[in-house]
């Protein structure tokens, strides 16, 4: 079975449909990418693998579990889902490293110790150790990306999810952030991003969603998506202007 699995899922909101009878699944290990014009219905997708946004209608199944049982406790199931948002969502009165182990803390109950040693780990590995002690404010976004990264990661989850993570960032601090991202799927870290980014959904995609008014136009390689697929809609986004940036 797949480590999630979306079936049939749709989401209304005010009458309109956003999302029309969505299926997917995502085995463990993979790094599927979801591209497409703004309003196209991919971060209400996102935002429903973890039932931040409630699907009206289908089944949202993550490590054997259905997500929209009633009696499923999706705490504990959003606790082996990491997600890191457009914004950056950082405790303002908070030091760096008191970001991350706060959930260690409060949810986890890990000691305060073993909390800290875990959290000093992951600032290692998106290369913030040196600003444990900082405030969010004092960092640049890319810096604060970085760290929102690391807090998800403490939680050592089995999917993360990434909703446009370079948005509001700065066009000259987008790569620290890719990169960080980059050595995740390197070690084998399953993940789902909604990205504006073609090159880098291109690098790094085992697969790509394209979806169109709330419905998955096409999925497949990174090669099919962008070189070879027949469907209209497919090349119509992809145009020629993003075929030349990323070099193919």
């Amino acid at each position: 079975m797949s480590l999630l699995s979306v079936q049939n899922v749709s989401k209304s909101y005010d009458d309109t449909p956003i999302l029309k009878n969505v299926s997917l699944d995502i085995n463990k290990g993979e790094v599927i990418t979801i591209i497409g014009q703004s309003g196209s219905g991919k971060t209400t997708l996102l935002r429903c693998l973890n039932l931040l946004a409630e699907p009206d209608s289908g089944h949202i199944y993550f490590l054997y579990d259905d997500l929209t049982d009633s009696t499923t406790d999706i705490n504990k199931m959003r606790q082996q889902m990491g997600m890191v948002f457009q914004s950056f969502n950082l405790f303002s009165n908070l030091s760096v490293i008191e970001n991350c182990m706060l959930a260690l803390t409060e949810v986890l109950k890990m000691d305060k110790k073993q909390a800290e040693e875990r959290a000093v780990k992951y600032l290692t590995k998106v290369g913030m150790q040196n600003f444990i002690h900082k405030s969010p404010h004092t960092l640049s976004g890319g810096q604060q990306q970085r760290v929102a990264i690391a807090r998800a990661l403490c939680m050592e989850p089995q999917l993360m999810l990434f909703d446009e993570p370079t948005s509001a960032l700065d066009p000259l601090l987008v790569d620290e952030v890719l990169n960080v991202i980059k050595d995740l799927a390197k070690e084998g870290m399953t993940m789902v991003i909604v990205t504006h980014e073609m090159s880098f959904a291109y690098e790094i995609s085992n697969r790509i969603i394209l979806m169109d008014e709330g419905e998955i136009v096409e999925e497949g390689s990174p090669e099919q998506i962008f070189k070879t697929s027949q469907n209209p809609k497919t090349r119509n986004f992809i145009g020629n202007f993003l075929k030349k940036q990323i070099k193919l």
